[in-house]
């Protein structure tokens, strides 16, 4: 019954090219601004190199493309199978994200612990915190201080949605047998998280759990199901089309003055950039032949992209055990060329490496786990 139900509100004829794109092989745009978003959290934590200082918004690019791409592949296997495999759902996640984290992790720690950069007891605190995807609560608890880990926070975020979001997705389904209420419904979540956190900002609720928290940061997450929902229902009109081609450029304008304008992210510019980059998503998804999807995917941008996630983990925890323990006599400007000509070419070596060595012989092992679609995330 689910399945024909699903097969009704996404069915197998409707779906854009872009859909059958995701489902088949990479979007090389997706890939480009999943490139640019590594990039700004990289300036931001390079002491704000070339004046970017905003890494919250890069990590809400990459939220609103994680929801994006496993909606997309939740809903072509709810309509094809008519459930979803948990069991595999997770193997390849686990996949996917556990290999080059547990390098991370573990290489970094040894080094702090060989060397007693940071105190070993909050180190082999921190260590389980990552592993586990429990550091976004360490953080916005403010317990301690995890360090050169203390960027998993973002991760942890993305494992939790992972949990949760199959099975909501099951039940929205099975339950609302409507389109439009299911993207409502959706829609509704994000701006109810949205309005929470202004209120928590508001009220004066402390940064760490409005930055850190689940329920006051997913909704970057689940703003990026809602282009999956709308390109999984219909095929997306010509006109629909043409108009994201004016609303796509809008949102890169949204993002710029973002970077630029001093304003509270959080509270203020976030739901803004959200918004932006889930309509930037639907036109990369849908217009292949459009300027932006031809300048998103300059090959340097693309692979800077596959290798985002090696990038993502092991930039902080190089920056962190160097400049920013070693280098307080510096002066920014110095730091930042430190971040540009130094930490910025290990960190793509040891990003490309542990792509090519560690993550591609995992997702390889993904395959295993397939159901019956195919789709790489």
């Amino acid at each position: 019954m689910l399945k024909s139900l699903a097969e009704r509100l996404f069915p197998r004829s409707a779906p854009a090219d872009a859909l059958a794109t995701v489902e088949r092989q990479r979007i090389p745009s997706l890939d480009g601004l999943r490139g640019c978003a590594v990039l700004v959290v990289m300036c931001s934590h390079f002491d704000g190199l070339f004046g970017i200082t905003k890494g919250n918004l890069g990590v809400d690019i990459f939220f609103v493309l994680s929801g994006f791409l496993i909606t997309s592949l939740l809903l072509r296997e709810i309509a094809d199978t008519g459930t979803v495999s948990f069991a595999n759902f997770y193997a390849r996640r686990v996949l996917r994200l556990a290999p080059a984290l547990l390098v991370c992790v573990f290489v970094f720690g040894a080094i702090d612990l060989a060397f007693g950069i940071f105190p070993r007891n909050i180190i082999l605190r921190s260590i389980p915190a990552a592993i586990f995807y429990v550091s976004n609560w360490v953080r916005a608890t403010d317990r301690w201080n995890m360090f050169e880990f203390g960027h998993t926070w973002s991760l942890a975020i993305e494992e939790q949605f992972y949990l949760i979001w199959p099975i909501a997705l099951l039940f929205l389904i099975g339950r609302v047998r409507n389109f439009t209420a299911i993207f409502a419904g959706v829609l509704f979540l994000v701006l109810a998280i949205q309005v929470n956190r202004y209120m928590l900002v508001a009220r004066g609720a402390p940064e760490m759990w409005v930055s850190a928290a689940f329920h006051t940061r997913a909704d970057a997450i689940f703003a990026g199901a809602l282009p999956a929902i709308i390109v999984a229902h219909a095929r997306i009109s010509e006109q629909f089309k043409r108009l994201l081609w004016l609303a796509a450029p809008a949102g890169v304008m949204v993002i710029i003055l973002v970077l630029l304008l001093p304003a509270d992210y959080l509270a203020w510019k976030q739901p803004f950039v959200v918004a932006s980059v889930a309509v930037i998503v639907l036109h990369l998804s849908s217009n292949a032949g459009s300027r932006m999807h031809i300048a998103m995917s300059a090959d340097w941008l693309v692979y800077t992209g596959k290798i985002s996630y090696g990038l993502y983990l092991y930039h902080y925890p190089i920056w962190y055990l160097t400049v920013h323990k070693f280098g307080t006599a510096l002066s920014v400007g110095e730091k930042q060329a430190i971040g540009l000509f130094i930490l910025a070419p290990v960190s793509y070596a040891m990003a490309g490496m542990s792509f090519k060595y560690i993550e591609t012989p995992a997702l390889l092992m993904k395959e295993r786990f397939r159901s019956r679609v195919t789709a790489l995330a």
